[in-house]
């Protein structure tokens, strides 16, 4: 109650947003495009409209890629302060690898994940 969303597609451009209708003071938007197969690219914002704060809160991109037994995505985070990194190889049916890191200046590279499946 009090945030108004909505959802708009068309062709290969899918675009979101809320307005915190209550105190009208937050709107959220997004957009992802599917740029060609395979490959989607997006990003997010999140913006104060009121208040002492008055200005964009949060915003990211990401983008992703998918290609026979390969997916790999990439995705800022914190403002462009650090980013996420996703991989996952189908090997076969049976065996998949994957893994899941975060680059940022304070630590080049932190490993969260990494597994398999057979």
């Amino acid at each position: 109650m009090g945030k108004e969303q909505s959802e708009y597609t068309k062709g290969v451009i899918t675009t979101t947003g809320s307005l915190d209708v209550l105190s009208m003071s937050k709107l959220y938007t997004s957009t992802c495009i599917g740029v060609k197969p395979g490959i989607n690219v997006g990003g997010d914002l999140s913006y104060n409209i009121s208040g002492d704060k008055a200005g964009p809160s949060s915003y990211n991109l990401g983008a992703s890629y998918a290609h026979g037994p390969l997916f790999a995505s990439v995705t800022s985070a914190s403002k462009f302060s650090e980013f996420n990194m996703g991989l996952l190889y189908k090997y076969n049916a049976d065996l998949s690898l994957a893994s899941s890191t975060t680059h940022s200046s304070a630590k080049k590279v932190d490993l969260l994940a990494f597994g398999g499946s057979y």
